[in-house]
């Protein structure tokens, strides 16, 4: 297996990399998975490179993806993203708000006898732990930890149409933390991205619209419907579920 540039990347990898393709089974039933730590993907900016290391547009000549995520989210109340000590203004609470900043480096994966074989790479960066501050009318922003994360990301299943990935050999490192203690900790972790479809009138999957109903799919491929709470200004967002 070798990770190189090609310029023989199919229209259907390249347009996994620009949007993701959709091909799904049908729903027989729509149940949201429970997971104790959520994120969800509230901005990105990317940018596609082709086999000579230069920026493009063309689907077709498309071999290598970066971008930066801006994500918020929520974690259990006991996770190494939530210990009970960080609850300063809300002692009774049951979760943490988390923000975090994540990039990717992702490359189509080629074999010479196979052709296309994957979409992989890595992921990093920074997040923070916030608490209520000095307005409690809007979303959390007082500072109570921060601190990084990495770890190698698999896009491979979206080549194939199936719109999630995952995060394997990740460790997410305690930087700072009003918990005495508790900075320099270290916890390994997995995770799963859900990316959001939706449905033509005729119940085909397509490209997910602003305001429009939209579907992530859980492990067993089963679509559940993205919740009012999981859009950004109307748009559906994709889900990042952290297993600890």
């Amino acid at each position: 297996m070798t990770v190189r540039t090609s310029l023989k990347t199919t229209w259907l990898v390249a347009l996994a990399i620009l949007a993701v393709a959709v091909a799904v089974a049908p729903a027989s039933a729509e149940k949201k998975p429970t997971q104790q730590t959520v994120l969800y993907e509230l901005t990105e900016n990317a940018a596609y490179f082709d086999m000579a290391g230069n920026p493009t547009g063309d689907p077709a000549k498309v071999v290598r993806r970066t971008a930066t995520a801006q994500l918020q989210g929520y974690a259990a109340l006991g996770t190494v993203l939530c210990p009970a000590g960080v609850l300063i203004t809300n002692p009774k609470a049951q979760t943490c708000t988390i923000t975090a900043t994540g990039e990717d480096d992702v490359n189509v994966l080629f074999n010479d006898a196979w052709g296309v074989i994957g979409f992989e790479g890595t992921v990093g960066g920074t997040y923070a732990v916030v608490i209520d501050g000095d307005n409690p009318v809007d979303s959390p922003e007082a500072v109570v930890q921060v601190g990084r994360f990495w770890g190698k990301i698999d896009l491979s299943p979206t080549l194939v149409g199936i719109p999630l990935g995952v995060i394997t050999g990740g460790t997410v490192t305690v930087d700072y933390s009003v918990v005495p203690g508790l900075a320099g900790a270290e916890a390994p972790f997995t995770g799963t991205f859900r990316m959001p479809f939706g449905k033509d009138a005729s119940g085909e999957k397509i490209k997910p619209r602003r305001g429009k109903d939209a579907f992530y799919l859980d492990d067993n491929h089963q679509p559940f419907p993205v919740g009012k709470d999981e859009r950004a200004l109307g748009y559906p967002t994709v889900r990042f579920e952290v297993n600890f």
